[in-house]
Parts: structure tokens; C-alpha cells; sequence
């Protein structure tokens, strides 16, 4: 019987062996990382949750557990989501005293204090986000720089919208929009209600 022989330029030397056969084992573990595999994966990926709508949101003012501190109240906005699916919110809500009847801003808005980084919050049906409110005693201004006046309640934009909801707060604020009087965390995952 003649030996078969192998066209010259056709032999692995036996060195490479070993990383020929490390180079096909490797074929079945990265098969579907191209494009079309990832766009395939993404398609059957639940869609993120879409961002919560004034519309879709219950806003209240709900005592903070520590309650207060030298010359500041501290209080919690809650965003219950009272809408029919699940909704995200991220950021700070944008908070102003408001007066009169037309509802006109009184004073400067909240400033916005840390976190630096936000974290993103998802809303099932009825599970609240809260961020915490600081108000300044308006007695503890001076009279001059802030032009007392009384206030209705608080206009609040929850994070990225551009709608607002009125939530009632009587009492008296600093019109002067030098300091502001205000301030507010980023939103926060709370306790639902009850």
C-alpha cells in the first residue's frame, strides 16, 4: 500500500497544534457576539421603564423622619405613581413657592443639593419616590433682604418633566430671590404609602 503524502505548505508544524485547536474551541463560545446577535438580544430585552409624567404622579409634602433643625424644616416630596404601568424618575424635581390666585412663583427656586450623581428610580404601579426638602425658617432672614410675603403652597416639577404640580403649603416665604430659601435632594426610592 503507498503512503499518502500531503501537498507541501499543507503541514502544522506540531508546535501550533495545540494553539489551532485553543483557536477552534474558542469559536463556539464567542459565536453570536457579532452585530446581529446583539441586535437580536436587544430586541427581546425589556424596553427601560419610560420617564414618569406629572400626569401619572400623586405629589404630596409627607413629614421627614428627622423633622427639623436650627432655623430649617425638613420635609419629603413623594411621587407616588398612580399611573398604569411602571415609569422612571431621575434627578431633582424643580421646587418654587407659589402665590395668588395665577399661582406666580414667590421668591427663588429650591437650590439642588447632592447626591452629584442621581440615581435612576423605577416606579411600579403605586411605589413612591421621595426627595428631601429643606426650607429655611423665613423668620430667620432678615426682613429687608427678604421682603416677607405669604405663599399658597409649592409648585413642583418632578425630574424632567416640564409640567407641575401644586401642592399646599400656607404659610409666609422670603420674596427676595437673592437666597435661596429652598433646597432639595435628588429623588430617592421611599416606602410606599400606607
Amino acid at each position: 500500500m503507498a503512503a499518502i503524502r500531503e501537498p507541501v505548505g499543507m503541514r502544522l508544524p506540531h508546535a501550533l497544534l495545540p494553539a489551532v485547536a485553543a483557536l477552534v474551541a474558542a469559536v463556539p463560545a464567542t459565536a453570536g457576539q457579532g452585530p446581529a446577535a446583539r441586535a437580536a438580544r436587544a430586541a427581546r430585552a425589556p424596553a427601560p421603564a419610560p420617564r414618569c409624567r406629572t400626569a401619572e404622579l400623586a405629589v404630596a409634602l409627607v413629614r421627614s423622619p428627622g423633622g427639623g433643625a436650627a432655623g430649617s424644616v425638613y420635609q419629603e416630596l413623594a411621587f407616588t405613581n398612580r399611573g398604569r404601568g411602571t415609569c422612571a424618575l431621575i434627578g431633582h424635581p424643580g421646587v418654587s413657592f407659589v402665590a395668588g390666585g395665577d399661582g406666580h412663583r414667590v421668591g427663588a427656586a429650591a437650590r439642588r443639593v447632592a447626591p452629584p450623581r442621581p440615581a435612576r428610580v423605577v416606579l411600579a404601579r403605586r411605589a413612591r419616590a421621595i426627595a428631601t426638602l429643606r426650607i429655611a425658617r423665613t423668620a430667620d432672614f432678615p426682613p429687608s433682604d427678604c421682603r416677607p410675603r405669604r405663599v399658597r403652597g409649592l409648585r413642583v416639577y418632578p425630574p424632567g418633566a416640564t409640567a407641575a404640580a401644586f401642592v399646599r403649603r400656607p404659610g409666609t416665604a422670603c420674596s427676595s430671590r437673592a437666597d435661596a430659601q429652598l433646597s432639595v435632594t435628588a429623588v430617592r426610592a421611599g416606602r410606599p404609602p400606607g
